[in-house]
């Protein structure tokens, strides 16, 4: 039994140590398995991230930086499977001036996101103070030669930054230590001057202040100079020989003279950064400002000649509320040009009291404009004419009267035009105040132009949106016209079109006649140069160039709307309007001038289903064709050197006339006017304007 006993006692103690090396070693396995399941998951989240940002690049680039692709990436978070996902933060360092107040101008300059769709630079992003960094305004306006330099040759255009700090949920705010000027929803980007006397050429290197080390990417960036859009490969600081930052491996060669005053190395705001962040059983990676990566639009370099081209919206140089707040009425009466400050609206047209006369009027811009840091584009209504505008503005039509005009004229500071100019007459509601002498009585005692009875003096342009035809064959068979029956003014004289043989509604353009003095003995007492030579500056006939064409016009025909000889009362209509201005003479010795006119009837009563399409965007250049085929109505015409020297400011505003018994009124809404630049995006595809079956 002894024996037997202690066998027991034996096996007893072998099953005990080998059950505590089984538990040891159990505890040992789940460690190791545990600790190694760490690290593996931050590999994994680390493979989630780089994958991230792949992916986003690739999206960004598929869909052209949509904004909807921009704001899908911000709000998604892309899962694998339940365990591993990624998300991101796709930001901007650019940023864009907040709407109020409508200018900057002050130390301290308030600054929003650069799109509503992106996300927020993070909170450890920080530029250190009182460096040579400094903030560019990007929307600059061309010089007098038709070019646009980044930053504009403005002292108000950039300014060094002292202090760059987060101002709330997406705002920001950077104090400045000199004069700089921002309007309404401006780009602001950052920039960094380069260094002196360097003449890289692509594949080179170029080298810029140590400063760019603190915002510039480190691979994969763009930048902007002067009108030069160029791409680097790398951005690698040096501490020494001297401190730089090389921006390796360039698109594009660049010459950077000894004289660097208006030299900048510009952050293009098409620059994206992509801050990744990977997600695997809960360990993530990412969300490090120091783990970026950077994408950018390579839109933005024209490949013919390496300028910059903007991809980014921008808005309108004078918007509704800038026109509106401005308008200068001219009129015989003041219910005929009436502002709507609330609306951002003008009514025009008006019913005449009881009386022998009509009653005109004119609405002319008269603001001060500051844009890219110029604060002289518009200087009482007076603005460059540059390259060009484009105009926009929705109209609603009710009544029986003669119309309107939609009037550019030059501002000529010694012979031209002011915000007093009118045309006029008060037996002649066909002129539509846009020819005519402005004689408020028949004698010509009393002129609305300042009492100088010259009208509005050419050069000078307009829409015509002619609301009754006046025409007749008596008067148009004259071999020398007879503007006079007795004391009065003869009445239809215009030689209006009869457009599918009937007396109705036309869009056309208008510009001015023969500068000769007519003979009108009933209309005396005018300026002897301007006064009876304007009485046919909308009269559609040939006469000297640029010729006011009778069959150049739009109807309800070409417009392709319901069939009605007063078709402009159907509306509300939507009107845009190009005038490109060269400054380049042609093989004649004269300046060539494209006038393209589209217009559409909205379907909706407040417009919205024109109102923010490519159609209302004057920042860019409207170049579709797939529209009914008389569209856009066009017109090429010539300036002399001296009409055109004359042009080089102009004015612009509304014009109408009511005669005695009839009553109209055209509603004025969402104006818009940006002056073109070179390299403006082209829309040649308008999706909210489908072609005609």
């Amino acid at each position: 039994m002894g024996y037997r006993g202690s066998v027991l006692v034996y096996l007893i103690v072998v099953i005990l140590i080998f059950g505590i090396l089984g538990v040891t070693m159990v505890s040992l396995f789940t460690t190791a398995t545990t600790s190694s399941a760490t690290p593996n998951d931050a590999r994994r989240a680390f493979s989630m991230a780089e994958s991230g940002a792949r992916y986003a690049m690739g999206e960004l680039r598929r869909n052209v930086f949509a904004d909807d692709t921009l704001k899908t990436l911000n709000e998604t978070i892309y899962k694998i499977d339940q365990t591993k996902s990624f998300e991101f933060n796709i930001y901007s360092i650019a940023l864009r001036s907040t709407p109020s107040p409508p200018e900057q101008n002050n130390p301290i300059i308030t600054l929003n996101k650069l799109k509503s769709d992106i996300g927020e630079i993070p909170d450890d992003f920080n530029l250190p103070p009182n460096r040579n960094i400094y903030a560019i305004n990007m929307d600059p306006s061309p010089n007098s030669s038709g070019i646009v330099y980044y930053p504009a040759e403005s002292d108000n255009s950039t300014a060094k930054i002292q202090i760059f700090e987060k101002n709330g949920a997406n705002s920001y705010r950077i104090t400045v230590a000199d004069s700089f000027t921002v309007n309404n929803g401006v780009i602001v980007s950052l920039a960094v001057k380069p260094l002196p006397n360097q003449s890289p050429s692509a594949g080179g290197s170029l080298d810029v202040e140590p400063d760019a080390q603190f915002f510039f990417p480190e691979r994969n960036g763009a930048v902007v100079i002067r009108d030069k859009a160029l791409f680097y490969e790398r951005a690698i600081y040096h501490n020494s020989g001297p401190e730089r930052v090389e921006l390796t491996k360039l698109s594009d060669a660049v010459t950077i003279p000894t004289n660097i005053d208006n030299y900048f190395t510009i952050m293009a705001p098409e620059n994206y950064v992509i801050l990744p962040t990977g997600a695997s059983d809960g360990v993530s990676y990412g969300n490090d400002i120091n783990y970026t990566v950077n994408v950018y639009d390579q839109r933005i370099r024209n490949p013919v000649d390496g300028t910059y081209v903007p991809q980014l919206e921008r808005k309108s140089d004078i918007e509704p509320d800038e026109f509106n707040d401005n308008i200068n009425p001219v009129a015989t009466t003041p219910t005929i040009i009436t502002p709507i400050p609330d609306d951002n609206a003008l009514d025009i047209g008006g019913s005449p009291p009881p009386g022998p006369d009509a009653d005109f009027g004119a609405g002319w811009y008269s603001g001060n404009q500051s844009i890219g840091g110029n604060p002289d584009v518009c200087t009482t209504g007076r603005c460059i004419f540059g390259l060009g505008a484009r105009v926009f503005f929705t109209f609603n039509y009710t009544g029986d009267g003669d119309g309107f005009t939609f009037t550019m004229m030059n501002a000529d500071p010694t012979d031209g035009n002011d915000i007093t100019s009118i045309g006029g007459d008060p037996q002649g509601s066909e002129l539509l105040a846009y020819a005519g002498d402005s004689r408020v009585d028949p004698a010509g005692t009393v002129f609305l132009d300042n009492n100088r009875g010259r009208g509005i003096v050419p050069p000078k342009l307009a829409v015509e949106f002619d609301a009754k035809t006046n025409f007749d064959q008596n008067f148009e068979d004259e071999a020398i016209k007879n503007y006079c029956s007795g004391p009065n003014l003869r009445q239809d004289t215009r030689n209006d079109p009869l457009p599918d043989g009937a007396a109705k509604d036309a869009v056309q353009f208008v510009y001015w006649a023969d500068r000769n003095p007519i003979d009108i003995p009933c209309r005396p007492n005018g300026d002897p140069v301007f006064s009876t030579s304007s009485y046919d500056d909308n009269r559609h006939a040939p006469s000297a160039a640029p010729i006011n064409e009778r069959d150049l016009f739009l109807t309800d025909s070409e417009l392709d709307v319901t069939p009605s000889n007063d078709w402009l009362n159907d509306g509300p209509w939507a009107v845009r309007l190009e005038v490109e201005r060269s400054l380049v003479q042609n093989l004649d010795g004269n300046y060539d001038y494209k006038l393209r006119l589209w217009m559409r009837q909205c379907t909706q009563a407040d417009c919205n289903d024109i109102l923010g399409t490519f159609f209302q965007d004057t920042r860019i250049e409207y170049d579709y064709s797939a529209l009914p085929p008389d569209l856009p109505l066009d017109q090429d015409i010539e300036l002399s050197p001296s009409d055109h020297a004359m042009f080089n400011r102009f004015l612009f505003g509304f014009t109408t006339a009511t005669a005695p018994g009839d009553t109209q009124s055209a509603l004025i809404e969402h104006f818009n006017l940006s002056f073109i630049r070179p390299n403006d995006p082209v829309i040649t595809d308008d999706p909210a304007w489908p072609p005609p079956p």
